[in-house]
């Protein structure tokens, strides 16, 4: 239960830290509160897109080193993975719509994620599979 909660706490301020870096691009770009996204594609610098690509892989890779680092063996390491990374998302989501009021729903289109290259879909396609795999990996792990 310790491992769930500290390995949470740490993915919600991993999610908090992941808004607050979109929430002052989103800024810098001139996208308005409660605008998709979307818009970042049209308006961000072709070299500044390669600096957000290599952020997500360093969020990642952070999720992988909690997972590798806090799992009580490496045989449980992805189920921890999977936790973390079920909650950082979720809470990246909800940190962004208390920052900038966006998504206004789960229906409105996001740009998931810009590495390879830019992902997108509804926003509830990315909640619904986190919540999914944060809590299958919960209660895996809880047995």
């Amino acid at each position: 239960m310790l491992l769930l909660l500290a390995t949470g706490f740490l993915a919600i301020v991993l999610g908090y830290w992941e808004a607050l870096t979109v929430a002052y691009l989103r800024r810098a770009l001139g996208i308005p509160p409660g605008a998709s996204n979307v818009l970042a594609l049209e308006r961000i610098p072709r070299e500044l897109l390669r600096f957000e690509q290599l952020r997500e892989l360093a969020v990642l890779a952070l999720l992988v080193l909690i997972a590798l680092l806090s799992a009580p063996s490496l045989a449980r390491a992805p189920l921890v993975l999977g936790w973390s990374f079920g909650v950082w998302d979720v809470s990246y989501y909800a940190w962004l719509r208390r920052l900038v009021g966006w998504p206004r729903s789960l229906v409105v289109l996001d740009l998931f994620l810009l590495f390879p290259r830019p992902w997108l879909g509804p926003v509830w396609l990315p909640v619904s599979i986190s919540t999914a795999l944060a809590v299958g990996c919960a209660v895996a792990l809880l047995q």
